[in-house]
């Protein structure tokens, strides 16, 4: 009995022990005793945790995108007018696909992006086959090679336009280097003119630049850019060839939040001949451009001047030239419910030539409110603008102003706008009113499977001409009503309407227009990753005062969209050491 005793003291004293262990394991703490014999609560520091090492690599990896609409044109006009159709007559393809691609080869990553059109409808495309995007990049650490359709934007005066060519580029935000790009290639607009095919021949323009860019600061940072663009390949005796050279330097600098300053000065020396037999012309040009803004708790300020000299080239950047500009834009948020925009803009040309010289004075001001009248969907925008030219030519003083009105009345959406312009010219040149007014009312009903939105659209333009003493009308109406079946990824919509010109002394017309659509992402097609299938169908009926212009089209169209997805690799089972 003693002994069953004993143990059975001893058996609780384990038990109580364990559960102070577990307990004090849980609370993250250990109990020491003091030298008065009390017991102090320390709280144990978090272990670390042990690191977990991975045993085998990661596969390569890859991943393609394909895009394919295809669609079927049936059009018939008819009418002795029908050459001002926008329609071809016939039937027609048309058919765009794209092809995107990326992965990675180890420590490379790639990604490539092919698109190309095919139709027969000459108004779309001279060629029945054409390239519409080809495009080529891969990285490696912090190099970036990219072939094919290269956008690489130095700076606005120097480098904004796509470019068929190479670029390398070397970014890394780690190290104290500059960012490096470099840039080569023929400034066409389809690959057809850079392969020169037949129908697509043009003057040839290769431009080849470099810029380099630094954070200097934290707070600013700079670029400096070279480009060269030279032409060749004269069409004809009397195109004009430019070699041209521009070196730009633009910079953005923060010195305190919310104030920022950048801008660019860049020179230009542009040498021209203006024909095969004509001597060669040097030009040297500058332009400048400075912007600051500022943002602090309401309001936010834009002030912008800039200065283009006349003889300032750029062929493959944006500029103005022969133009100065200043222009300040102030937005304040008076409220939640109230904005307030206000804005000058001032330019001067002709820089060089005092004779011809004009200033151009636009000062607008215009003011949004949210929830006008206490409605909680209304929202109401008012503008006035006014655009005024003095110098030697006629002085033009026109002004504009807009009013709109939203706001939902039960379960019937509005919008509404009215516009008014006065265009005057000195010495009884010009002096015409603009009235135009435009209404729109739309809902939407649940019944159902099946939801309805009917629409009506109306709208009229009133222009009056007092020096020629007439008054041109313009009358636009048109009902609507769209279906959608969302259960069956179904949606439609159908629109019939008129459109009437009424003038004195010109041709009057009268044009009806009616117009169905319909889009279907069938669920058998639900592997191809949400496929549609579109129909739509149009008839415009134009009849003028002169019968010789009348015309009538009808049209079809009916497509599919086709996207396929495609990904290769996987990643190697990982073990834990």
């Amino acid at each position: 009995m003693k002994r069953k005793l004993i143990c059975s003291l001893a058996l609780c004293c384990a038990l109580n022990l364990s559960t102070r262990l577990v307990n004090a394991k849980e609370l993250d703490v250990i109990e020491v005793k003091d030298l008065k014999g009390g017991v102090q609560q320390i709280k144990t520091p978090e272990p670390p945790k042990e690191p977990i090492l991975l045993k085998g690599k990661v596969e390569n990896q890859a991943e393609f995108h394909v895009l394919n609409d295809i669609q079927l044109n049936i059009n018939d006009v008819q009418g002795p007018g029908k050459a001002s159709s926008s329609h071809t007559d016939g039937t027609t393809y048309l058919e765009n696909m794209n092809i995107y691609g990326k992965g990675n080869l180890g420590k490379l990553d790639y990604n490539f992006n092919i698109g190309g059109k095919a139709t027969n409808d000459n108004r779309v495309e001279l060629r029945g086959m054409t390239f519409t995007s080809l495009q080529g990049q891969a990285k490696y650490g912090n190099n970036t090679v990219t072939g094919g359709d290269v956008f690489e934007s130095f700076s606005q005066y120097s480098l904004n336009t796509t470019l068929k060519g190479a670029s390398y580029k070397y970014y890394n935000a780690d190290d104290n280097l500059p960012d490096v790009t470099v840039v080569i290639g023929n400034a066409y607009p389809k690959w057809e003119n850079a392969f020169k095919l037949k129908d697509y021949h043009m003057m040839q323009r290769r431009a080849y630049g470099v810029n380099l860019r630094h954070d200097l600061t934290p707070k600013l940072n700079a670029g400096i850019s070279y480009l060269r663009s030279d032409d060749s390949d004269r069409q004809a005796d009397t195109d004009t060839l430019y070699n041209n050279n521009i070196y730009s330097l633009d910079y953005e600098y923060k010195p305190i939040k919310g104030l920022t300053v950048r801008g660019e000065s860049a020179f230009s020396q542009t040498k021209n001949q203006a024909g095969i037999n004509e001597i060669k012309h040097t030009l040297f040009g500058n332009a400048h451009r400075i912007e600051t803004i500022a943002q602090g708790g309401p309001s936010r300020v834009n002030l912008v001047y800039e200065r283009v000299n006349p003889k300032f080239e750029t062929f493959l950047g944006s500029a103005s030239q022969d133009r100065q500009k200043a222009s300040a834009k102030w937005k304040y948020k008076y409220n939640k419910n109230i904005t307030l925009n206000s804005g000058f803009t001032w330019f001067q040309n002709s820089l060089s030539n005092s004779a011809n010289r004009n200033d151009n004075y636009k000062p607008e001001l215009g003011v949004n409110i949210k929830r006008l009248f206490n409605r909680r969907y209304s929202e109401a925008d008012i503008s006035f603008k006014f655009d005024k030219r003095t110098g030697k030519r006629p002085v033009n003083f026109d002004h504009y102003t807009n009013l709109s009105y939203r706001d939902r009345f039960g379960f019937v959406d509005m919008d509404n706008n009215f516009g008014f312009a006065q265009y005057r010219t000195s010495g009884n040149a010009r002096n015409t009113y603009d009235f135009n007014y435009s209404t729109s009312l739309g809902t939407r009903h649940n019944l159902g499977a099946v939801v309805l939105k009917p629409s009506i659209n109306a709208g009229s333009n009133f222009i009056e001409d007092e020096i020629l003493n007439k008054i041109d009308k313009i009358i636009e109406y048109s009902v609507g009503l769209g279906m959608d079946i969302p259960k069956h990824k179904i949606t439609s919509n159908f629109k019939f309407g008129q459109n009437i010109l009424a003038s004195p002394q010109g041709d009057c017309s009268n044009k009806l227009f009616t117009s169905i659509s319909f889009y279907y992402k069938p669920s058998f097609l639900g592997k191809l990753n949400s496929s549609t299938i579109f129909l739509r169908a149009s008839i415009n009926d134009f009849n003028f005062e002169t019968r010789s212009r009348n015309f009538a089209e009808k049209s079809i169209s009916m497509g599919l969209n086709i996207p396929i997805d495609l990904f290769v690799g996987k990643k190697d089972k990982v073990e834990r050491l």
